[in-house]
């Protein structure tokens, strides 16, 4: 059985996906490890390029759904995190790639040297595809650091793809159906249950570009959206970390940003939650998001009660026509 198994998540990712699994394939490692690809369904040649892999090689497995169908983010991290089996879990997602062959085999140690351990990360390199820009050794050179505050108040660069995981630390957690940021999640967790631990070894490159996941371009709506859930998540777990008041100080300050455009959007569940921790820390700003819950309320009771009316139905058939030519010129 694999004592580590390597979980590489893709999708239209055509141009890095060999690059990516040959970094995992050319690992020397006096234990055995299996890769579990996690292959959403691309509209390109990513999932035929990832087979191709499987045939050759049978430590890697290509994951696929009953239907055929496309899981998304979430979904397709959940299913594939759930596949991993081994006493260990590394992340490179797609578009990343290693450059050390030896970066499993000494961090597989490190963690059996260090049981208290439930992450081991490493220094690595980010490359920026569309100016040629490179930022080296990240963590060594300062441009991030790991750490409970930084992390939660979203400074630096985590350097998911170096990660290798304790499965155990993992055993009861729950990813949450809208998560926005699954790594983020996880590492929120670890912080909770074990020490992390890091090796100034740089062992890859993080590939930022256009398309990738951190760097795609949304509609305002889906922008909100993401946001929302990204922060909902850290107010979560802010209440739960060391220094929790100050924390959750930060931390609801900044979700204040996206109130109006909460307000904007009708989203009266997030209204509401930073209403409910103003309570307790500010009469005068509490009185004033209440007033601004209760008016969105308002609004919406009155466009359901609008849809609903004998009017809107009608006025619904009568317009369908002109709605279908619209579609045809």
């Amino acid at each position: 059985m694999a004592k580590c198994s390597v979980l590489v998540l893709a999708y239209n990712q055509e141009k890095y996906i060999r690059q990516c699994l040959d970094g995992v394939l050319m690992q020397r490692a006096d234990f055995e490890y299996e890769l579990v690809v996690g292959e959403d369904y691309s509209t390109d040649s990513t999932r035929k390029i990832c087979e191709e892999y499987a045939m050759k090689n049978p430590a890697v497995r290509v994951l696929s759904t009953s239907n055929g169908e496309n899981l998304g983010y979430t979904e397709n991290w959940k299913r594939t995190l759930a596949e991993c089996r081994g006493e260990y879990i590394a992340i490179c997602e797609g578009d990343d790639y290693w450059t050390d062959a030896l970066k499993l085999q000494k961090q597989v140690e490190y963690l059996d040297a260090h049981p208290r351990c439930g992450l081991c990360y490493t220094d690595c390199n980010i490359y920026y595809e569309d100016t040629g820009i490179w930022e080296r050794a990240i963590f060594a050179n300062g441009q991030s650091n790991m750490n409970h505050e930084n992390v939660m108040w979203g400074d630096g660069y985590r350097g998911n793809l170096t990660w290798v995981i304790r499965r155990d630390v993992l055993a009861d957690v729950v990813i949450p159906k809208h998560c926005s940021d699954v790594p983020l999640c996880l590492l929120y967790e670890i912080f909770l249950r074990s020490e992390l631990g890091f090796l100034k070894d740089v062992t890859g490159v993080f590939r930022k570009h256009v398309g990738s996941f951190s760097n795609t371009p949304t509609d305002r709506r889906k922008d909100y959206w993401y946001h929302r859930n990204y922060t909902v998540m850290r107010l979560k777990y802010a209440a739960l970390m060391p220094n929790a008041e100050f924390t959750c100080k930060h931390c609801y300050g900044e979700a204040l940003s996206l109130y109006e455009t909460a307000k904007e959007f009708g989203d009266s569940e997030y209204m509401g939650l930073i209403a409910d921790y103003y309570k307790s820390h500010d009469d005068e700003l509490y009185d004033y998001l209440m007033q601004q819950n209760r008016r969105i309320a308002e609004l919406n009771q009155e466009l359901e009660r609008l849809q609903t009316s004998k009017k809107y139905k009608v006025g619904t058939l009568v317009l369908k026509p002109f709605s279908y030519l619209r579609k045809k010129v």
